[in-house]
């Protein structure tokens, strides 16, 4: 039976707002994903809290005027970790809020990798460690570490914008303004907040800060990772939840503009890197006889490092070449770096397909030189890995200006 006039009129302007709906969140998102569905992990207040809730309602509407309304879910990190079936295979976003033990949780494979697949496949990943005071990220896709205050109520302390974007604009007529002013004045989020002491050249710098022990750095920060996308926040959220302040406002409105924000594409800018200018450059063996030889730079605003490895241990026929460097994160104020990538070689029949090394100069300081090595197949098992004091040779860490 056909439609009357009456009817076909009806029916097409229902599918006529459903398109214009489509057509305007596709417009907002620019083709990227949109935050619908929420894990807290492991809720909004954390998982060893100091103070302070994430907001989880009240979001004002998207640039386009749709309703933004995503849904939140308390997910303890455990149940990554022990679950049978992989619980983030339920959500598109991921917030980690004050986990403190985070390394305890990046030395599980289930769960990291489980987080990894989360964002290669196009998951997003929002991290707040508030006052955690022990986190140690160096187990995390991209390394880091950051200098930790703890719990101080320290106010009137620095924080820049170093980019303008979705995240975070100096501009007050602008949608993604944020009272950076308000946030120092009147609340401990900067005094007390985890900054970056150490990069990878994989993050981006949003905002840098100055935190009340001195130490400056990023502490707003993003980077990408297969369809994924990482955010990081070191602010202090004692005020969020609570506090009617215009600063406690300004600091809700952080995170409420990292949910709205899209990804893949998330046409973040990407124009200051966290990762200092430096150089690594090392030749010599470790028992028992065990031979490298690498060069890595990275070159103020270079976008990625350049360099080279080479790695054998002719008695058990291990032999890595072809290496191109992916990342690298010196550590200039301690003399150590980090560098990964991807390789070829044979592994005692095995094949090597990406490898992460650490190396130290110690030589200054009356100490022996040290290099680390892991290497990895293609599924990213590891099939290699050894650490040794240098026997001959040298390393060297070197600034950059």
């Amino acid at each position: 039976m056909g439609l009357n006039k009456r009817h076909r009129l009806y029916v097409t302007a229902i599918l006529f707002g459903i398109l214009f709906f489509c057509m305007a969140s596709m417009a907002y998102a620019g083709g990227g994903s949109i935050t619908q569905k929420v894990a807290l992990v492991p809720n909004a207040t954390g998982l060893n809290p100091h103070g302070g809730t994430l907001p989880t309602s009240g979001f004002s509407p998207l640039p386009d005027g749709t309703a933004f309304n995503p849904v939140f879910t308390n997910l303890h990190p455990d149940n990554i970790k022990n679950d049978t079936t992989d619980p983030l295979m339920s959500f598109d976003t991921m917030v980690w809020v004050q986990v403190g033990n985070i390394d305890s949780y990046l030395s599980d494979n289930t769960f990291k990798s489980r987080v990894e697949n989360f964002l290669s496949n196009g998951g997003k990943l929002i991290i707040w460690d508030s006052e955690c005071t022990a986190t140690d990220y160096s187990k995390f896709i991209y390394p880091f570490q950051t200098s930790n205050p703890g719990a101080w109520g320290a106010s009137n302390l620095p924080i820049t914008f170093v980019e303008e974007n979705t995240l975070s604009s100096s501009d007050p007529s602008s949608y993604y303004y944020i009272d950076t002013a308000k946030i120092s004045s009147e609340t401990d989020a900067v005094g007390d907040a985890n900054v970056f002491t150490t990069y990878d050249t994989n993050w981006c710098v949003d905002m840098k800060a100055k935190n009340c022990l001195g130490t400056e750095g990023p502490v707003h920060c993003y980077a990408r990772y297969g369809k994924g996308l990482i955010l990081y926040c070191g602010l202090d959220m004692d005020y969020m939840g609570w506090s009617s302040s215009s600063g406690a406002k300004a600091l809700e409105k952080i995170f409420e503009l990292e949910l709205k924000q899209t990804w893949n594409p998330d046409n973040l800018p990407c124009g200051v890197l966290a990762a200092p200018a430096g150089k690594a450059v090392g030749s010599g063996k470790f028992a028992p006889n065990n031979y490298f030889n690498f060069d890595v730079v990275q070159w103020p605003g270079q976008k990625a490092p350049n360099g080279s490895l080479t790695y054998s241990v002719p008695a058990n026929k291990i032999s890595v070449r072809s290496c191109t460097i992916n990342s690298f994160a010196p550590d200039l104020n301690n003399l150590n770096a980090s560098f990964s990538g991807t390789c070829t070689g044979n592994v005692n029949g095995k094949q090597a397909a990406s490898f992460k090394v650490k190396v130290e100069d110690n030589s200054e300081s009356g100490g022996k030189d040290r290099f680390t090595i892991e290497i990895n197949d293609k599924n990213g098992v590891v099939i290699h890995n050894v650490s040794g004091d240098l026997l001959t040779g040298d390393i060297r860490i070197l600034e950059l200006e």
